[in-house]
């Protein structure tokens, strides 16, 4: 679009040769300058034409001037028209535009404006331009907005999608809050029900020692030997306990010593305390090897300590060709499996001495000491009722009761 407004119809041969006299050709609405105008064609003229020359006219809504070109020639007889305020809604032209063109090629139909509504070219230019600025104005706020509303939409996606998933981690995190809490509460249940359990067995354990005792038979001591020359040594007293014990068949003196390894008293400089508790220890072995039948060692860990004692013990009653029974009674008192006692026993005891286990229980071992020796035998003790203790402890008391 230059200083002059111009517009091109073309039409194409086969839209022209199918027309005979007084047919016309309406183009599509034109737009120009926000301006409607349309074109109309008589290829063969229209009825008020004469014959061989084509009609062409321009419908105008505002008032203008223009001019008509067919294929770049004007009208032969009139070169410009011009369609006044009060001629609006109708057409310029000419009935006999010029001679008919070829129709088996296309036709190129163009109007230039020289004023529209009064305007000039350049003025109508400047308001379609501003006219186009607030299209494009408007375009760019419509697109905007619709940015701007999309924007929004996606926003609002995203914000429900986020509510979403922190609204499923919440519940995630309550749901396995509430499982923990579940788990915690199982597992003190547990730990409550096996305190308990633990409680009524200790209870049991003691209904049954106590019911152990309460039928136990004892007689009044038959004899109390007290040594008044022991009493006051200075490695401390020399304590015996006697006690008649009654079978149904037969009756023991039973003879408890204090044990070895007490403690030694250093008041008003005892320089030897330390040798008075040996000499001491060393008669009361002697006194209880010279006076009882059998003799019972109890020992706890079997270390080479109460190892040592025991082959003293062993070794006066070879010395003396005394053939009583030496009984090393191993109280293994803090073991309650079956398993641990045997291989505890057979740790302690079987790997260190030369003998065989006896058949009558799995905590009983005869120490080979040689020929002519009085022998020796050691016998397991385990916490009383538990598994251990219900499985060897009554076996092996009555053993050890039919060996003395």
């Amino acid at each position: 679009m230059g200083a002059q407004g111009r517009a091109t119809w073309r039409l194409q041969a086969a839209d022209l040769q199918s027309k005979s006299k007084g047919d016309e050709i309406v183009s599509p609405p034109v737009r120009l300058w926000h301006h409607l105008f349309v074109l109309k064609f008589h290829p063969r003229g229209d009825k008020d034409a004469r014959s061989g020359n084509c009609s062409l006219f321009l419908g105008a809504t505002e008032g203008c001037k223009f001019e008509l070109r067919i294929n770049g020639v004007s009208c032969a007889t009139q070169t410009t028209w011009e369609v006044t305020p009060e001629q609006v809604r109708k057409v310029g032209g000419c009935a006999d535009f010029g001679p008919q063109p070829d129709l088996s090629s296309p036709v190129d139909m163009e109007v230039r404006f020289h004023s529209i509504a009064g305007k000039n070219a350049d003025a109508l230019q400047k308001e379609a331009m501003c006219y186009y600025e607030k299209l494009l104005f408007k375009a760019f706020q419509d697109q905007m907005l619709e940015r701007s509303q999309n924007l929004q939409h996606a926003t609002t996606r995203i914000q429900a999608s986020w509510r979403m998933w922190t609204g499923r981690k919440l519940a995630r995190s309550r749901l396995a809050e509430k499982r923990r809490s579940v788990k915690r509460a199982k597992e003190l249940a547990a730990v409550l029900r096996e305190q308990l359990s633990w409680r009524l067995y200790q209870r049991r354990l003691q209904r049954r020692w106590h019911s152990k005792l309460s039928k136990s038979q004892a007689t009044p001591y038959d004899a109390v030997l007290a040594f008044e020359s022991w009493w006051r040594v200075p490695g401390g007293a020399a304590s015996w306990l006697w006690w008649a014990f009654s079978t149904r068949e037969r009756r023991m003196l039973v003879l408890d010593s204090a044990g070895v390894q007490s403690t030694v008293s250093y008041q008003k400089q005892a320089v030897d305390a330390i040798l008075d508790a040996q000499t001491t220890e060393s008669l009361m072995f002697e006194m209880i090897s010279r006076i009882a039948h059998h003799m019972i060692f109890v020992v706890n860990d079997l270390t080479w300590f109460e190892q040592k004692y025991v082959a003293m013990l062993h070794q006066k009653y070879v010395q003396g060709g005394q053939q009583k029974e030496l009984v090393v009674v191993h109280n293994l008192r803090n073991t309650t499996n079956k398993a641990e006692a045997c291989k505890l026993f057979k740790r302690q005891v079987m790997r260190c001495y030369d003998g065989e286990q006896s058949h009558l229980g799995e905590l009983i071992f005869t120490q080979d000491a040689g020929n002519g020796a009085p022998p020796l035998r050691h016998i397991g003790l385990c916490y009383e009722f538990s598994l251990a203790g219900d499985a060897f402890n009554e076996k092996n008391r009555q053993h050890l009761l039919q060996s003395l």
